[in-house]
């Protein structure tokens, strides 16, 4: 068997379309995960609730007033 006769640059313009929404769906994917991150990082912020946060388990006494 022979190798197909084929032009580089012919088979270069006919997968460009192909090529060209790839890159598309890439850059769309990358676009959504910053906004998606910079949208958890803006909407957090410190936690609510008591003045002083105590974590269970970590080894610290509440202090009695």
């Amino acid at each position: 068997m022979s190798a197909n006769d084929t032009d580089p640059q012919e088979e270069e313009k006919k997968h460009k379309p192909a090529m060209n929404a790839i890159r598309l769906s890439i850059f769309a994917g990358v676009a959504i995960l910053v906004v998606v991150v910079g949208t958890a990082f803006m909407r957090g912020g410190a936690p609510e609730g008591a003045e002083t946060q105590i974590e269970p388990g970590v080894g610290t006494e509440p202090v009695a007033e």
